[in-house]
């Protein structure tokens, strides 16, 4: 996903790259061990095209026991801590048979800058929204609360709609988190936007969605 610094007033895109092979009776191979790469957009338009700089979180020594066979297997748009440094969710997933009920699971990274390597959340990253079934947070900054808000996929409630979380500093989220309901369900949130008469616009895949839908979010419990 893209995001915007200030910095070089530019568009930096993150992405995560797997190795494949064919599935066998181990485990699920068909995308596994993913890194996530870091690209710069040559036109400084969010519409690039981007240019690759390099690897900034792949699976290796510092990763940590609930990560599995899938890698860092996501990342969302960093987002600034109150300190002026970033954190991202990243996710990851124990895809290795027999697989665990609860094996897809986020948690959190941080870096100076962004572009910058990311590092892991010590002594533990992980943030348990739901018992291991989330997976691609996206976070927003509300500033008249004071208040980072996550949209995620709740895999446990997508008939539902999407999971919630809130945290005062980016780094320690409310847990268990809560589910938005949106009729029909939903799938992944793509997108969160702050509108200017306070409201949140989350862009998000579904099955059939036939018109937007309004979600309500009690951020204030």
């Amino acid at each position: 996903m893209p995001s915007f610094s200030k910095v070089d007033n530019n568009w930096h895109l993150f992405y995560v790259q797997y190795a494949s092979a064919a599935s066998n009776s181990s485990g699920w191979y068909s995308n596994f061990h993913g890194q996530i790469m870091h690209s710069v957009s040559t036109t400084q338009s969010v519409g690039g095209p981007y240019r690759d700089v390099g690897v900034v979180l792949s699976p290796g020594k510092d990763s940590q026991s609930w990560e599995g066979l899938q890698g860092t297997d996501s990342i969302s748009p960093p987002f600034k801590l109150k300190n002026s440094t970033f954190a991202a969710f990243y996710g990851s997933a124990h895809t290795r048979n027999p697989r665990p009920p609860d094996a897809w699971k986020n948690g959190i990274v941080l870096a100076e800058e962004i572009g910058g390597n990311f590092t892991r959340l010590l002594p533990s990253s992980l943030v348990n929204f739901n018992n291991g079934g989330s997976e691609n947070p996206i976070v927003t900054y509300l500033s008249s609360y004071s208040l980072y808000l996550a949209v995620f996929d709740d895999l446990h409630a997508q008939s539902q709609g999407f999971g919630y979380s809130t945290s005062i500093d980016g780094l320690n989220w409310k847990t268990p988190a809560s589910i938005a309901v949106v009729p029909g369900g939903t799938r992944t949130p793509q997108g969160s936007f702050l509108e200017d008469d306070g409201t949140l616009t989350v862009f998000y895949s579904a099955g059939n969605p036939e018109l937007p839908h309004v979600a309500t979010m009690d951020i204030t419990n």
